[in-house]
């Protein structure tokens, strides 16, 4: 890393980094050319995660659905590959996932829960 940046508002919930890096070998950035970099969560908070959500980790899943590319699109993966691997856990999450999950909740109380976490509290 030779240089770094913020890009969002220093009150923002979610921030943005420009990251300047210096490759070795032949690997060539252009312009509109980005880096993804993955999220690497401990085992100790996946296992956690796991738990808290009543998964068992070796369940193996398909990604069938993303808002945004991922390596496991489409392949079977076990939920504790995809925690540990692939989604942030370490984030807050929006409210508007909160919401979109909330019309996704079949139980009533579940509903009402994520409706209540995701309304604008100001």
């Amino acid at each position: 890393v030779v240089g770094s940046r913020l890009l969002t508002p220093v009150e923002s919930p979610r921030q943005a980094f420009c990251v300047s890096l210096r490759t070795a070998g032949k690997l060539r950035l252009g312009v509109l050319d980005h880096v993804l970099v993955q999220p690497h969560n401990s085992p100790e908070l996946v296992q956690r995660m796991l738990r808290r959500l009543g998964l068992q980790g070796k369940q193996v899943v398909k990604v069938v659905s993303s808002a945004t590319p991922s390596r496991v699109l489409g392949r079977a993966v076990s939920l504790e590959e995809l925690f540990g691997e692939v989604l942030d856990l370490s984030g807050v999450p929006s409210r508007s996932l909160l919401f979109g999950l909330s019309l996704c909740a079949t139980d009533p109380a579940q509903r009402a829960r994520l409706e209540h976490l995701s309304a604008d509290m100001h």
